[in-house]
């Protein structure tokens, strides 16, 4: 699919907040994905992360469709600093406000494939992260793009936002 990736490496949701007035393509966006909150558990708690989200989903524009992804889960033996004191229960907590949080604007799909990139303990298995314990492998990314295609084909066919795009 056609797409522009605003990403940058160590962004926050305060970063893409004090950014979004300037990202001019949103008035023609078909859609949004939102993947961001990660390096913000080194920096603030889960209230701040999530009204971050708050204040980023009611400054894009009417009608305009998004998809939320929620944060991967880490392994936490293969983890290196900063993020080694991030655990996967505080990660769950994030997601859970995030997904809680997306439920409220008919405009959005939230993805979780964290269920999917982990092992029987519940952290992101090896074969999805590249050692690390946190950045997605190939077969990791694979996962996820798949899930996102899906929900982007399906925030694209909501009636109430078909005339709004």
């Amino acid at each position: 699919m056609p797409s522009v990736n605003y990403g940058i490496g160590g962004d926050t949701t305060a970063g893409v907040l004090s950014r979004l007035p300037r990202y001019r393509s949103l008035d023609r966006a078909a859609a949004v994905v939102l993947r961001l909150g990660m390096n913000d558990l080194t920096r603030r708690g889960n209230d701040d992360i999530v009204a971050n989200y708050q204040h980023i989903l009611r400054a894009l524009p009417p009608g305009l469709p998004f998809v939320v992804t929620a944060l991967f889960p880490v392994d936490a033996e293969s983890m290196t600093d900063p993020l080694s004191s991030v655990s996967n229960t505080r990660i769950a907590g994030v997601n859970r406000a995030l997904e809680s949080l997306c439920a409220t604007d008919p405009r959005c799909v939230f993805v979780d494939v964290g269920p999917r990139l982990t092992d029987k303990a519940g952290n992101l298995s090896k074969a999805n992260h590249v050692g690390d314990g946190v950045h997605l492998s190939d077969e990791g990314y694979r996962i996820w793009i798949e899930a996102l295609r899906s929900a982007l084909l399906d925030v694209k066919e909501r009636p109430a936002l078909r005339g709004g795009r």
